[in-house]
């Protein structure tokens, strides 16, 4: 009787490398959305909640004290072009994962098929219910680094989970009212603008 091993992971980029024609894994494994679990909504209907963080971004900024700011931006323009992110894509070895429609689904070209395999077509669904990190506003790594050193404390048992949250929301708290809460509401907005369907249905 054979024995399979099972092994998920959520990165699109792993796929080239489990898809490479040299390796035993090509064409052994598949593809899934993310998984999720069952949550009740007020109204008592159940449904699967697969809501997942967008983990990583590739950023790129501009200074305004730059003496070639349109040259700058030009460049930001070509590097994030959709036929130029293809070919960073399908570079030798390269972890870039795809993040424009032209790469997954349907507009998949062939050639970012044939190393990234059917895993496209299921990162074009996760993507569609991905809530941003906080990112792109003032204070992000603030924001994210405070989080992360109090889950990291109630992982390894110095405070409990709801002291870890409490603690958390009561530093944002002051990290908002130190940039400006209004200014942070129309960044926030801003951001989810691109992620419309961050707020759950119900």
């Amino acid at each position: 009787m054979p024995i399979y091993s099972v092994y998920a992971f959520g990165v699109p980029s792993l796929a080239r490398t489990i898809e490479d024609p040299k390796v035993k894994s090509k064409g052994r494994w598949a593809t899934c959305p993310i998984p999720g679990y069952w949550v009740t909504t007020p109204d008592g209907k159940k449904i699967v909640n697969r809501r997942s963080v967008n983990l990583a971004s590739w950023s790129q900024g501009v200074s305004n004290h730059s003496k070639k700011r349109e040259l700058a931006c030009c460049l930001a323009a070509y590097n994030t072009a959709p036929d130029s992110l293809i070919k960073a894509e399908l570079a030798p070895a390269t972890w870039h994962d795809p993040c424009r429609y032209n790469a997954v689904g349907v507009n998949a070209p062939k050639e970012l098929r044939d190393v990234r395999g059917p895993v496209l077509d299921y990162f074009e669904e996760s993507a569609s219910i991905f809530t941003p990190m906080v990112q792109s506003m003032l204070g992000a790594t603030e924001y994210n680094v405070t989080l992360s050193k109090n889950l990291h404390a109630a992982m390894i048992g110095t405070i409990d989970a709801v002291k870890a949250l409490e603690n958390t929301v009561k530093q944002w708290e002051e990290i908002t009212e130190r940039y400006g809460r209004e200014k942070q509401i129309k960044s926030w907005l801003a951001l989810k603008s691109f992620y419309p369907t961050t707020v759950l249905p119900w």
